[in-house]
């Protein structure tokens, strides 16, 4: 279920990878596989795209999106843990 933050988060997310990507971004995240994870006390911002996860953000205490250079290990197995359900 979709809240107005999280929608906010994934707008935010959204218009950074188009602005950091430059003209010739190859792959677009799809808006309704794109979502928000939240694990212990850490938020991310997943964009996803048909085929692969394209960028990760975590959230800082303010709202700042940070985007990281690969998935950290606790978001991993938090997915896993989901798709074993």
């Amino acid at each position: 279920m979709s809240n107005k933050k999280d929608d906010v988060l994934l707008r935010r997310a959204l218009g950074d990878y188009y602005t950091s990507s430059g003209d010739g971004v190859a792959a677009q995240p799809s808006p309704s596989e794109s979502r928000i994870e939240r694990v212990a006390d850490q938020v991310f911002v997943l964009l996803i795209s048909a085929s692969r996860v394209l960028r990760v953000y975590r959230v800082g205490k303010k709202g700042v999106l940070k985007a990281l250079k690969r998935i950290p290990q606790e978001l991993r197995h938090h997915i896993a843990k989901r798709r074993a359900w």
